[in-house]
């Protein structure tokens, strides 16, 4: 199925042309020491509560200094966002001198509530002493003196609260050619990733391929052209890259990363006694399957070394599993269906040579795969542990803070979006919420082997009273759902959770609702505590059908009346700590 850009859903993270912002943070850059020879400050908004996080394209504050000059004072701008965003964002602050190198750097974190202007401290560490002399014996003291300008910086709104693609900016990003004599300024060097404490706080993704077609959803144009098989065959989200195809994406800046991490779904026939990849840039990095049927993963170094490494596990055949691998500089680590399988020492930046980027196989159509590809993903940056977690377990998440329209935008990233069927919007505990009338409307979510589980958890917050009927607020065809039993009593599959006298989760307030199911024992949970479970035998009916939010397909008047909002549906089942932290913090 064909998707949009993956930033053009992020659904919030818009800056707005306006004088007086209707939401937004103003943001002031304090020094903390001298910075000689500072042209601008670069700076980059994300929107935190996206996994990856969501990037505004960057833009430049001027900080109206005369050149030889030192930055020594507080500069100050605002940044509005659309009306009805709320969020967490942080803002990345670099200073640059005028041929773009960079000079220091900061960051913080702020929430920006619907409607307020927020404000936000950036704090940048001043340059060495021994720096300091050096920049000062680079600049040239002939430098323009820059137009002083009033701070206010916006991008174009296109008159709707999500990004859309006329709001997009494609940035070029370059790394400085020291061999150049004009650019060898001492302090222009690369940082030591080798180092945890200098390893970059930024993620960018640039390359996501949904294979749909051969586009890049990561607004970086590294578009693939199929070279054999076609895209859009059946995938595990949409279409995908078909079975002994491959595709390549021409070299680029931006796929030249010092830092790496690799994503991919796959599903092949058999362990073939063959090296497969599945992506690679020439030999600079490889992921794929080796010849046992465990992932691999290797880079070469700028230095010429090779460091690589294997998971434990062989990928099972014939089904769709997850694979990943990330490189932080210091750190090669190999990731089955989100589980890290070995962690391999080395050091050194990534290898940057000109070779193409290639899915389904290496350079040439070399080490074919032998399987289908989806949901390939390349971020300049290691991910962590935790968020390749939730890059393979989370099949969809709905905020529904859409506000309007029929369509409820999965924000996963995967393009699971709901059809709703008279739908009504309203305030939620995080943003917007969808209003179930408990008649006629109905959110559907089509099937598709990413809902093939034998785990699962089902997460959703909803406000009601106490309903007229068994009310289902989210199933899949009665195979496996939430709903109020009896009118009152919260139920997951075949668990009743005993939650008190009163009617659990219906009293007209906010609650989040969330069943569970290891393989073994099913649970109920409400506000991030264990209402009820108990132990099934069986395993999880996967047939293809809708999955319905408000009600249920499988019954046409068991339906919910009430508000619901934050929906989650992960392929395996929350811990107790992780369900907690989603009650404490609704929208992370």
């Amino acid at each position: 199925m064909k998707r949009a850009s993956v930033i053009a859903v992020a659904a919030a993270l818009a800056l707005v042309a306006c004088a007086d912002p209707r939401s937004g943070v103003t943001v002031s850059v304090v020094p903390d020491g001298p910075i000689l020879a500072a042209d601008h400050l670069l700076v980059e908004v994300l929107d935190l509560d996206h996994t990856p996080p969501w990037r505004a394209p960057p833009f430049d504050v001027s900080i109206g200094a005369q050149h030889p000059a030192t930055f020594d004072a507080v500069v100050s701008f605002t940044v509005g966002f659309d009306a009805g965003y709320h969020g967490n964002v942080e803002v990345d602050v670099t200073a640059v001198d005028a041929l773009g190198g960079t000079l220091t750097r900061g960051m913080a974190t702020v929430t920006v509530n619907s409607g307020t202007l927020a404000t936000l401290t950036v704090h940048l560490p001043g340059e060495s002493a021994a720096d300091l002399a050096t920049d000062a014996a680079a600049v040239d003291a002939n430098f323009p003196v820059p137009d002083l300008v009033t701070n206010q910086f916006t991008l174009p709104d296109d008159g709707t609260p999500d990004l859309s693609t006329a709001d997009l900016v494609n940035v070029d990003f370059t790394v400085p050619d020291f061999s150049t004599p004009d650019l060898a300024t001492p302090d222009l060097s690369l940082p030591d990733f080798a180092t945890p404490d200098l390893a970059p706080l930024i993620q960018r993704v640039v390359a996501w391929y949904h294979l749909d077609d051969g586009s890049d959803a990561s607004g970086m144009n590294n578009s693939l052209t199929a070279h054999t098989g076609v895209f859009g065959a059946p995938g595990w989200a949409g279409g995908a890259l078909q079975s002994s195809g491959w595709a390549s994406a021409s070299d680029s800046s931006t796929l030249r990363p010092i830092a790496l991490t690799v994503e991919a779904w796959v599903t092949y026939p058999a362990v073939n006694g063959a090296t497969q990849l599945v992506v690679a840039k020439g030999s600079d990095w490889q992921l794929g399957i080796d010849s046992g049927g465990h992932v691999s993963f290797s880079v070469h170094t700028s230095g010429g070394a090779q460091v690589s490494g294997a998971s434990t596990i062989v990928v099972p055949a014939a089904s769709w599993h997850h694979i990943a691998g990330t490189w932080d500089g210091g750190h090669l680590t190999v990731y089955l269906d989100g589980v890290s399988g070995s962690s391999t020492s080395g050091a050194g930046a990534l290898a940057s040579s000109s070779s193409d980027l290639t899915v389904g196989a290496g350079t040439g159509g070399a080490s074919l795969f032998s399987g289908a590809v989806d949901e390939v993903r390349v971020v300049d940056n290691a991910r962590s542990a935790a968020q390749i977690l939730e890059d393979a377990t989370l099949i969809a998440h709905y905020r529904l803070d859409d506000g309007s329209g029929a369509v409820a935008i999965d924000s996963s990233g995967y393009g699971r979006n709901a059809t709703i069927s008279s739908p009504v919007w309203g305030p939620g505990v995080a943003g917007g919420a969808l209003s179930c009338d408990g008649i006629s409307t109905l959110a559907l979510i089509a099937s598709d082997p990413g809902f093939t589980m034998s785990r699962v958890t089902l997460e959703i917050w909803e406000k009601g009273g106490p309903q007229s009927l068994n009310a289902f607020v989210m199933d899949k065809n009665m195979q496996f759902g939430l709903m109020f039993s009896g009118a009152t009593t919260p139920l997951f599959g075949s668990v009743t959770a005993t939650v008190g006298s009163s009617p659990g989760g219906l009293d007209g307030k906010w609650h989040q609702l969330a069943g569970t199911w290891d393989g073994k024992t099913n649970g109920i949970w409400l506000d991030g505590k264990l209402a009820g479970s108990g132990t099934v035998n069986g395993m999880l009916t996967t047939n293809p059908v809708q999955t319905a939010l408000c009600g249920s397909l499988g019954s046409g008047t068991n339906w919910y009346q009430g508000f619901i909002d934050e929906v989650r549906i992960y392929n395996r089942a929350l811990t107790a700590a992780e369900l907690a932290a989603h009650f404490q913090s609704p929208s992370q």
